[in-house]
């Protein structure tokens, strides 16, 4: 996106988080899981490369919190 002064500035901002995050319940394994999203709306004025995920594992350790 262009400055309203047109001095060519490109301003970017964090994009959206991904949306309808899912688990592949075809894909666990023991050691792995696969999980599929869509992008969030915004880009945050470049095109989104690839996301970070983090998990925790609950204290009864039965389920990853995504």
């Amino acid at each position: 996106m262009e400055s309203e002064i047109g001095n060519g500035a490109v301003i970017l901002t964090n994009p959206d988080a991904p949306i309808n995050l899912a688990e592949v319940y075809s894909e666990r394994t023991a050691t792995s899981l696969g999980l599929t999203w869509e992008a969030g709306a915004l880009d945050g004025g470049s095109s989104v490369k690839d996301y970070t995920v983090n998990y925790q594992i609950s204290d009864s350790g039965n389920y990853l919190e995504l």
